[in-house]
């Protein structure tokens, strides 16, 4: 089966309900708070926030929501705050088990936004 393509953030948006759509909704206000200029589109197939380049970008998988900032070494310099949430190759895992990580979200995009 092929993966749907999306048009537009609220489009992937209208897709999902419970904990993935109130993570995924937590992200884009505190992206949205940070660069108040940031547009949604679609890049890499995800959901994204843009400036001139990608902010951060995020998917919903089964047991959790990942968080992509495109750059290594942002999320090389948060590793220990994961809490009861994961990183992998240049993804933070936001587990929907847990509470949502405000703090390291916030964090990994303030630091997206200055390594630009």
């Amino acid at each position: 089966m092929a993966m749907k393509k999306y048009t537009s953030v609220s489009e992937y948006l209208d897709d999902y309900s419970g904990k993935h759509l109130t993570y995924m909704k937590q992200i884009i206000e505190l992206v949205t708070l940070l660069e108040p200029t940031a547009k949604p589109s679609i890049a890499r197939g995800m959901p994204a926030y843009v400036l001139d380049d990608i902010v951060v970008a995020f998917y919903a998988y089964k047991h959790h929501v990942s968080l992509y900032p495109f750059n290594t070494e942002v999320i090389d310099r948060h590793r220990g705050l994961q809490g009861d949430h994961a990183f992998a190759k240049g993804t933070f895992q936001i587990s929907t088990k847990f509470p949502f990580p405000e703090k390291t979200v916030r964090s990994i995009i303030e630091d997206k936004l200055r390594n630009m």
